[in-house]
């Protein structure tokens, strides 16, 4: 579900299997929220410079450390980007705002379950979190 208004064949046009593998080699811009088990970070794809927030939480499950992870990956403009830097504490309204209607990546580590990847569209939320 790749958006054309956003990046390139080598992220946010790519297949979700190709985001996931092409993201740990973005470039880091910024990072705005850095917790255990909740971090938000800009990056920008090195192909195109497309500017992404890439958004990872944690749920302990406090039985066999199989803990739930879900990161979520969010193109965002560069006036967006610099909104967010400047931002503050109330981060979380205004990111699942910028998602209300884009598309993302969601790369899903469920406790018990298999990896799961895949391009979603709207509904955007940060979620729980420990």
């Amino acid at each position: 579900m790749p958006d054309d208004s956003f990046g390139c064949e080598h992220c946010f046009k790519a297949d979700a299997e190709a985001m996931a593998r092409a993201k740990p080699k973005f470039n880091f811009i910024a990072r705005l929220v850095d917790e255990s088990h909740f971090m938000v970070s800009i990056l920008a794809c090195p192909a195109c410079s497309q500017r992404c927030l890439s958004i990872f939480t944690e749920t302990i499950d406090w039985t066999g450390g199989d803990d739930s992870q879900l990161v979520r990956v969010l193109p965002i403009t560069p006036q967006e980007s610099e909104s967010l830097q400047k931002s503050g504490d109330d981060l979380v309204p205004q990111i699942e705002s910028l998602g209300r209607d884009r598309p993302y990546l969601l790369d899903d580590h469920p406790t018990g379950g298999p990896r799961q990847v895949r391009w979603i569209k709207g509904g955007f939320w940060i979620g729980p979190h420990d």
